[in-house]
């Protein structure tokens, strides 16, 4: 008997932190897949420190093994409180993905999409892999015929919308013109589109908050605004907290 063709939904993001919105847009499309892989962007890259006074990536305070266990832990959490079967988490899988212009994988300050989907495509790949029997692999027919492969995402926003048009589609600057290099495996485009609307933590606020913000909030409560835990409690569930605190990234207020 033929195998029935098996869905996967693929999410990126760079969770720093998770916040309601991640939490909201993952729990939307988890249910709606047989395998769901979650890519944490930025991976590979150094924490927020000080080098010499001075502050070093500060859009990146937390390393990848911090993020995932920060998803695992608000996703499990969530199905918890809504009585969801936990069986279901052995479908969630989470990665590590470099950015397009990582220095450690791709030529620095370059946008590299070739190489970035060659890596999004070993990720997938790594995660069925894992799961489902070697001979699903052997060709590129045999994984197109098995695997539908979406990718996931919330279009918040005009400026969020351009950021997954171009992880599906690839682009680079090449002499000030834009090259579109599709997301693929052996010249195959394989990747679907699956997004959703505006996310809403809340049904009476339509309020979004976005990462930066939430990233002073931790900074200023580390600093002695301890006022501010309420804030950050509206926007991040328990998990991010419980974990930044357990990786000693946020202070525990007593």
């Amino acid at each position: 008997m033929e195998p029935k063709v098996v869905r996967v939904g693929v999410y990126v993001g760079r969770f720093q932190p998770l916040t309601y919105a991640h939490l909201a847009s993952i729990m939307h499309f988890f249910d709606k897949y047989d395998e769901f892989i979650i890519l944490i962007g930025s991976h590979g890259l150094p924490e927020f420190n000080h080098d010499n006074g001075k502050p070093v990536n500060p859009k990146n305070p937390y390393n990848t093994a911090i993020r995932s266990q920060n998803i695992q832990e608000a996703v499990r959490d969530y199905m918890i409180e809504n009585n969801m079967n936990l069986s279901l988490l052995k479908k969630l899988s989470i990665r590590g993905i470099h950015d397009s212009n990582h220095k450690s994988g791709y030529a620095p300050d370059k946008c590299n999409f070739s190489a970035w989907n060659a890596d999004f495509h070993t990720k997938v790949c790594e995660v069925l892999e894992s799961k489902y029997p070697t001979n699903y692999f052997q060709t590129w027919d045999s994984f197109d015929s098995h695997f539908d492969v979406y990718l996931c995402g919330c279009g918040k926003d005009a400026a969020t919308q351009d950021y997954l048009n171009k992880i599906r589609l690839g682009s680079r600057a090449t002499d000030d013109k834009k090259e579109i290099v599709g997301v693929n495996f052996l010249g195959h485009n394989y990747l679907l589109e699956d997004f959703i609307g505006p996310i809403c933590i809340s049904e009476e606020s339509a309020q979004t908050v976005d990462a930066t913000t939430i990233r002073a909030l931790i900074t200023s409560i580390n600093a002695g605004e301890h006022n501010q835990m309420a804030e950050l409690e509206k926007w991040v569930p328990a998990a991010t907290i419980r974990v930044l605190q357990e990786h000693e990234k946020l202070i525990k207020i007593e």
